[in-house]
């Protein structure tokens, strides 16, 4: 009995201070905590029976997996680096880019990452109808492989897209690999805005938006032209090939943007982005992967 007096006594005080600034704040007064002793403040500690409460709900199992997945999100949000369009970009960031590509090349390390292209792993149509529906994921997955090896040699740089459907300068301030040549072949026309904005990002169905994108895709490496370009097992040895996929990359995020949840229909092997680990569901976010388009 005594227990209960001394919690009903606790519970009228608490009630009291709520309705106190309550009554405060109806008419228009703010409480001044610093003019407030230590003494006055007490009364707005929260106490121990709650706490204790308070406690045993944030280190909950569902809690403690909400706020884990909540922080993973901020994080990759927060850390996670823009591609910019490669036109914007300052002189050092255009430095920075051409020196860590230079850099990788001189390791070796571009090289190497440039011949996994030359091998089958279904990623355009020619390949099948799997190398359609894995065109846009494979490719993305491809970026991503390059952007971290880049960012070994400066963390600081992303691969910057060309927009080439606005842009129909070749950008010739990316450096070239001894050996390697680039057009462009104005035999070809590269496609326009209007062109994209019609023929891509007004399909509504996943599979007629990748095959016409990447049909687009194939007339862009035949303008660019060269002795690379051109040639899916040597086009990556080309640093204008990063550039040139960063934009099909792009629109593929901005269809997903306007299409939610609708994703490349794949499944068991199909769906694991060979040669790597990363699998469709890994690469549907491009903040999973550390970046975004500006």
């Amino acid at each position: 009995m005594p227990a209960k007096s001394h919690s009903q006594k606790n519970k009228r005080k608490q009630q009291q201070t709520i309705n106190k600034m309550a009554k405060s704040q109806m008419h228009g007064h703010i409480m001044d905590h610093a003019k407030m002793t230590f003494v006055e403040l007490q009364q707005f500690r929260i106490p121990d029976s709650v706490m204790h409460q308070i406690s045993a709900i944030h280190n909950s199992a569902i809690i403690s997996k909400l706020e884990t997945a909540i922080w993973e999100w901020i994080l990759r949000y927060l850390l996670s680096k823009p591609r910019k369009n490669q036109g914007a970009l300052s002189n050092s960031e255009k430095t920075n880019f051409n020196a860590a590509l230079q850099a990788a090349i001189s390791a070796g390390t571009y090289s190497t990452t440039a011949a996994i292209h030359a091998a089958n792993h279904m990623m355009h149509s020619f390949m099948g109808f799997k190398g359609t529906l894995r065109f846009l994921a494979w490719h993305r997955a491809y970026l991503y492989e390059m952007e971290q090896l880049l960012q070994s040699y400066n963390t600081g740089v992303t691969i910057p897209y060309w927009d080439w459907a606005n842009d129909h300068t070749l950008p010739s301030w990316v450096i070239l690999p001894t050996g390697v040549t680039r057009g462009p072949d104005t035999s070809y026309t590269l496609p326009s805005q209007s062109d994209i904005n019609n023929q891509v990002l007004n399909q509504t169905g996943y599979i007629q938006f990748t095959q016409n994108l990447e049909g687009f895709h194939n007339t862009v490496h035949m303008w660019v032209g060269g002795n690379t370009m051109p040639y899916p097992s040597l086009s990556p040895h080309d640093p204008m090939f990063w550039l040139h996929h960063a934009n099909v990359d792009r629109i593929w995020a901005q269809w997903q943007s306007a299409h939610p949840g609708v994703n490349p229909p794949l499944s068991g092997t199909d769906a694991t982005m060979d040669p790597w680990s990363l699998t469709v569901t890994d690469v549907i976010d491009t903040f999973n992967l550390w970046y975004y388009y500006v």
